[in-house]
C-alpha cells in the first residue's frame, strides 16, 4: 500500500508538469484517486511543483506533532480520590472507565479538560502507586555441576506407539532417560510398554551394576518414583534402593519440571531428532532407533548447553564416568539413617493404634482420639510417640530385616514390596473413580 501510494504521488507530480492547467477533477481521474486527495498533495508538492520529486512526494507522519495537554493537579487529585473512596460503595476496586464516569460528573469539576482515555487513567494510577507493577523476576541461569556428579531420570511418552483406546494406560510405550546434568550424556535410554515401579527397580538396579554407584539423582513425584501418596511416612521401595546404596537423593516438589531441566529438554530433543523421524510403532524398533541415535547425539551432534559449549558431549567429556561399585551385600536397613530425627502427628484410633508407613502401632486405648507426635530414633531403630509434650512410648519399627543381603536377594526383596505399592496404588486409583 505505501509503494503504491508513493507510485500515485510521482504520478501526480509528473502530471502537474505535464498538464498544469488540468484540474483536479482530471487528475483524479487519469489517477484513480478521489480529488480530495488531489488537492492535499497538490498542495504538498506546491506550484510550481518542488524541483525535488522525491522530497515533494515523500509521505508525512500522520502523528500529533503537538502532544495533548498533560491532566492538571486537580484533575489527577479527582482521579485518586475516585480510586480510593469509590471501592467503599462499588465492594470491588474501581477501574479507569469507571473512574471516567465520575469525572464527567464530578461536582467539583472545573474547567480543565478531562482524560479521554482510559490509557491515561492507568498511567496516573502507576504513577501514584494505586496500581502495583510487580518487579521483573530475574532469571539466574543455572551453572553445571561437576562431570557426572548429578543425574535426573524421569519418562516420556513414544509418540508413534497408539495406545489401546480400549485400554487404561495413557501411554503405550515409554523411555525412561539418565542424564548426567554436568555433561549433558546420557547415561541410559530404556524404552519398554509397561514401566511400573518394579520395572524401574530392575532397571536401575542393571544400570548401576554397569556403571557404578551416582552421588546424586534427581527425579519427580511420579507414583514409579515415589509411591502412593499415603505411604509418604517412609521412603517407596525405588528410593529405598538409593538410599541403601548411600545415594543421595532429590525429589522435585510438584508442578517444578524447572528444577530438573536437563531430562526435560533431553526429552524435547530425543523426540525431534530420533522417535519422530524413525516412527517406531513396537518397543523394539523404538530402542534400536534410540541406540543408533545415541552415538551420533554423543561424538557428532554439537550441544548448546553451558556444559559442552557448542561441542559434542562426547568430545568434551570423553571419560566415562568413575564411581564406586555395587558392593556384594547390602544393609537393608541403611534407609532408616535418612529418617532419623524426622517426626510425624498422628491421631490415635479407637483400637488405640496409630499407622506410620503403612503399618499400625499400638500406643494405649486410654489416648483414643487424641493426637501424638512420633519421632524416628534411627540408631535404635524405633518409633519414640511423645503426648503432652514427654515421652509415652516406644515401639520398634516393623518389617525390617536383621542380615545384611546380597544384591541381587535385596533387589528381589524391593521389587516384592514394589508390587504390594502398585496395588496399593491401583486400589486408589479405583476408590477415586467411585
Amino acid at each position: 500500500m505505501t509503494a503504491a501510494a508513493f507510485a500515485d504521488r510521482l504520478t501526480l507530480y509528473d502530471r502537474l508538469h505535464a498538464f498544469p492547467s488540468a484540474t483536479n477533477a482530471e487528475h483524479a481521474a487519469a489517477i484513480g484517486r478521489c480529488r480530495r486527495w488531489v488537492a492535499k498533495w497538490k498542495s504538498r508538492i506546491g506550484s510550481p511543483p518542488h524541483p525535488d520529486p522525491l522530497v515533494a512526494c515523500r509521505s508525512r507522519s500522520s502523528a500529533r506533532h503537538h502532544p495533548p495537554p498533560a491532566p492538571t493537579p486537580h484533575v489527577v487529585a479527582r482521579i485518586l480520590h475516585f480510586r480510593d473512596t469509590l471501592p467503599d460503595q462499588f465492594h470491588r476496586t474501581v477501574g479507569p472507565k469507571t473512574i471516567a464516569y465520575y469525572l464527567q460528573h464530578d461536582p467539583e469539576r472545573t474547567d480543565d479538560p478531562l482524560p479521554r482515555s482510559t490509557a491515561t487513567i492507568w498511567k496516573i494510577l502507576r504513577q501514584h502507586q494505586r496500581i502495583h507493577t510487580p518487579p521483573r523476576r530475574q532469571r539466574q541461569p543455572l551453572q553445571p555441576p561437576a562431570p557426572w556428579t548429578e543425574l535426573e531420570l524421569d519418562f516420556t511418552d513414544i509418540p508413534s506407539i497408539i495406545p489401546d483406546p480400549d485400554g487404561k494406560r495413557q501411554h503405550a510405550g515409554e523411555v525412561f532417560n539418565w542424564i548426567d546434568v554436568g555433561t549433558a550424556r546420557p547415561l541410559a535410554m530404556i524404552a519398554d510398554g509397561a514401566f511400573s515401579m518394579e520395572r524401574a527397580i530392575r532397571v536401575s538396579a542393571a544400570v548401576v551394576l554397569r556403571h557404578g554407584i551416582p552421588p546424586l539423582v534427581r527425579y519427580d513425584r511420579d507414583p514409579r518414583f515415589v509411591g502412593a501418596q499415603q505411604m509418604d511416612d517412609f521412603p517407596s521401595p525405588w528410593e529405598r534402593l538409593w538410599l541403601c546404596l548411600g545415594t543421595t537423593v532429590d525429589c522435585c516438589p510438584p508442578g517444578r519440571p524447572d528444577l530438573k531441566p536437563s531430562v526435560e529438554r533431553f526429552h524435547a530433543t530425543l523426540k525431534t531428532e530420533c522417535l519422530r523421524p524413525a516412527w517406531p510403532t513396537i518397543i523394539p524398533d523404538a530402542q534400536a532407533a534410540i541406540d543408533a541415535w545415541e552415538p551420533w547425539y554423543c561424538d557428532e551432534r554439537p550441544h548448546q548447553g553451558r556444559a559442552c559449549q557448542n561441542q559434542p558431549p562426547a568430545v568434551v567429556y570423553p571419560d566415562p564416568p568413575a564411581w564406586p561399585q555395587v558392593p556384594a551385600t547390602l544393609d537393608p536397613n541403611r534407609w532408616v539413617v535418612q529418617l532419623h530425627g524426622k517426626t510425624w502427628v498422628r491421631r490415635v484410633s479407637t483400637r488405640g493404634s496409630i499407622t506410620v508407613g503403612g503399618n499400625d502401632y499400638y500406643v494405649s486405648r486410654t489416648l483414643a482420639g487424641q493426637e501424638v507426635v512420633v519421632r524416628m530414633d534411627a540408631p535404635t531403630q524405633e518409633l519414640v510417640v511423645y503426648h503432652a509434650e514427654h515421652e509415652y512410648r516406644r515401639r520398634r519399627l516393623r518389617n525390617l530385616i536383621t542380615t545384611d543381603l546380597p544384591f541381587e536377594q535385596f533387589i528381589d526383596q524391593l521389587c516384592a514390596a514394589a508390587r504390594g505399592e502398585d496395588a496399593r496404588i491401583r486400589d486408589r486409583q479405583r476408590r477415586h473413580r467411585r
